[in-house]
């Protein structure tokens, strides 16, 4: 934290504080990044493991058995299981060659798009309603 002096604010004081504060941000940031792809990762290996050693028998059985008294939202998992799947989705569009030109944008337009994509697929899922349908239309058409 910057301290001023007796003398008045010290801009050099301030410029400390300020480059702290945006160190640990970053630190945050990254340790996120981190943990959404572990999350990932494991959710990837599950799948696959899961497809290799469920035929289509016992995926139709568990279908079967699914608690339909829960909303989507809630069986897939809620927040961070939708959000880990908006992130694969557009990782994969930004790899994808045929895709890759529509969403090369800067960081802070993709983070927004992302964001916009969750909180629609949130309310369109069950779960809580964080998307503006009124800004819908003026976006689209």
């Amino acid at each position: 934290m910057a301290v001023a002096t007796s003398s008045g604010p010290s801009s050099a004081m301030k410029d400390v504080g300020t480059n702290r504060l945006r160190d640990e941000i970053a630190k945050a940031r990254d340790g996120i990044k981190q943990f959404k792809n572990m999350i990932k990762d494991a959710a990837e290996a599950a799948a696959a493991e899961e497809q290799t050693t469920m035929g289509f028998g016992a995926l139709k059985k568990r279908m079967a058995h699914d608690d339909k008294t829960k909303t989507l939202y809630e069986r897939i998992g809620g927040d961070l299981t939708l959000e880990t799947a908006v992130e694969m989705a557009y990782g994969r569009a930004l790899q994808d060659p045929r895709t890759r030109a529509y969403f090369e944008k800067n960081q802070r337009k993709m983070a927004s798009i992302r964001q916009k994509m969750h909180q629609f697929l949130s309310g369109l899922m069950g779960g809580p309603v964080l998307y503006d349908e009124e800004n819908v239309k003026p976006a689209h058409y």
